[in-house]
């Protein structure tokens, strides 16, 4: 509760600046103090505050996370679907650090059950985090044939997208009569559809090795 209170208060000096009325009205109400906010000192940092322990340990969580999540997109799994992890061989430190932050893990990156093994089980994607590995046991979560059948689908589509505006390129008059901002643009589409086939095609080469 206080630090609660100590972060509200100081975002109500910071909001000050840019709100000063409605800042100043919840000052009021939600942060008593003795004198108006517009009279505050400027909130500064305390170096005494900084904990890069447990910063470290929150990064490397935020980080487990997003990577789950990021393979769970790449895979197209079902946004409602809970599917296991698997910790594989994991040093002392990460296990601490996945059991002290398992429900927050559990809860964002939707899994069913956090396991801990000696190597990947077969039929899952693995996941490097920080020199750690995991792995996401795919069986009955993805028709894991259709998937691979819709990768390439879009992996050629991309491909197609990008030798169509390889040869407007190509045309010297194109390039010569076109105004510039629409030169610019094609290029623009022709970089989105690259990162867009490089993204399915490392999904699919995760798949294949299942």
């Amino acid at each position: 509760r206080k630090t609660a209170a100590c972060a509200l208060d100081d975002i109500l000096k910071l909001l000050h600046a840019y709100m000063p009325f409605i800042s100043e009205d919840l000052c009021g109400s939600q942060s008593p103090r003795d004198g108006m906010l517009i009279g505050a000192k400027w909130p500064s940092f305390d170096a005494r505050l900084a904990n890069e322990a447990a910063a470290s340990e929150m990064n490397w969580t935020i980080g487990l996370i997003s990577a789950i999540r990021s393979i769970r997109t790449e895979i197209n799994a079902p946004a409602g679907a809970k599917v296991p992890l698997v910790a594989v061989a994991l040093g002392a430190k990460e296990k601490a650090r996945l059991a002290a932050h398992a429900d927050i893990v559990s809860r964002l990156a939707r899994l069913s059950l956090i396991d801990h093994a000696a190597e990947a089980p077969k039929g899952a994607v693995q996941i490097v985090h920080d020199g750690a590995v995991f792995a996401l046991p795919l069986e009955g979560v993805i028709d894991i044939g259709a998937e691979k059948a819709r990768l390439e689908k879009e992996i050629a589509k991309a491909a197609d997208e990008i030798a169509r505006i390889d040869k407007k390129l190509a045309n010297e008059s194109f390039v010569a009569k076109a105004p510039p901002e629409v030169v610019e643009e094609q290029r623009a589409r022709r970089e989105d559809y690259a990162a867009q086939g490089e993204k399915f095609a490392l999904a699919l080469a995760r798949l294949k090795d299942l």
